[in-house]
């Protein structure tokens, strides 16, 4: 079940978050894009790795996609001290979200951007809470640390 909670922001700067939060989507990049598009946005990442003979994991600072057979699987944003850093071709603004967020401010975010969520079961044990919001963007935050960890979109 999906909670959603509307609260009454216009003044919000974060469309670029915004907008990924609702689609799974990162500007052109969305799950299913061939590796043919992702170089004609992106170019070649300066830092890649071949973890098996179909998968590959092309990094781009703070954004990491992951390709099976050329095809993009999976989108990962790491959270860090500071906003993350996404190519200035993907996002305008910066990000008002790094890994000390508190959960409450992290919900109010979702929140005000009108975004239904709802607790990840499987991925939520021990002391890690995984939120998901139905476009499936996947929130991983560790309890102990008090940490967000990243944010993740992945083809199910």
């Amino acid at each position: 079940m999906f909670y959603k909670y509307i609260l009454y922001n216009n003044n919000l700067s974060m469309c670029n978050l915004k907008d990924f939060l609702k689609t799974g989507k990162l500007g052109k990049i969305h799950l299913g894009a061939s590796l043919e598009d992702i170089i004609k946005i992106l170019d070649k990442p300066k830092l890649s790795t071949r973890v098996k003979p179909q998968i590959d994991i092309w990094k781009y600072d703070d954004l990491e996609l992951m390709f099976d057979n050329a095809i993009l699987k999976q989108i990962k944003i790491s959270l860090n001290d500071t906003n993350p850093q996404i190519p200035l071709q993907l996002t305008k603004e910066v990000w008002e979200i790094n890994k000390f967020m508190k959960l409450e401010d992290l919900l109010n975010i979702i929140d005000n951007y009108e975004i239904s969520w709802r607790v990840h079961e499987k991925w939520s044990f021990d002391r890690q809470l995984c939120l998901e919001t139905e476009a499936g963007v996947l929130f991983f935050l560790d309890l102990d640390r008090r940490e967000l960890q990243f944010l993740l979109v992945t083809i199910k």
